[in-house]
């Protein structure tokens, strides 16, 4: 499971497929993460590009399972980003790392029950479906109730990147 021993997870935004963030965020150490996007034909050339990867482990966020029916994965795809609530079982199946973002202890708890290797809390700093709370705060609900790994999307700068190690 790749994504589980890299402390750092970058997507790249704006649900673009942009494989230049990928590689950059990978030989920095971290996962890095292809959101595909909602365009099925931007995602498979992106996907497409990532068979240059070779070895290294890389992610994909998924906004839409439905983008990548018919796509063939290729090897370097070793983890999956998927919201709260989306189906994990097709994941699951492949044999990939999930991680789902969250925005709430519930959606913590039943991303847990449903099979997630992981969790990224997304608080009201980041972008996108977003929950109430600050991150660091929802970082510490997570810690408190959940027994998976879970990073942190938004909010993290200096002076909070040691709280979050912390939690």
């Amino acid at each position: 499971m790749p994504s589980l021993s890299r402390p750092i997870v970058a997507i790249s935004p704006f649900e673009t497929p942009d494989v230049a963030v990928v590689r950059a965020a990978c030989r920095a150490g971290a996962l890095g993460v292809l959101d595909v996007g909602r365009d099925p034909a931007r995602a498979r050339a992106a996907i497409a590009d990532l068979a240059s990867f070779g070895e290294d482990a890389v992610g994909l966020r998924v906004p839409d399972a439905a983008v990548l029916d018919g796509v063939a994965l290729p090897p370097c795809v070793g983890a999956i980003v998927v919201d709260a609530g989306a189906p994990l079982a097709r994941w699951r199946e492949a044999g990939l790392t999930v991680l789902v973002q969250v925005t709430s202890v519930a959606e913590a708890q039943a991303a847990a029950a449903a099979g997630a290797d992981g969790l990224i809390a997304k608080g009201a700093e980041s972008g996108g479906r977003v929950g109430e709370e600050t991150s660091l705060v929802l970082l510490q609900a997570l810690a408190g109730a959940a027994t998976l790994p879970v990073w942190v999307q938004g909010g993290v700068g200096l002076h909070t990147a040691a709280a979050c190690i912390a939690g």
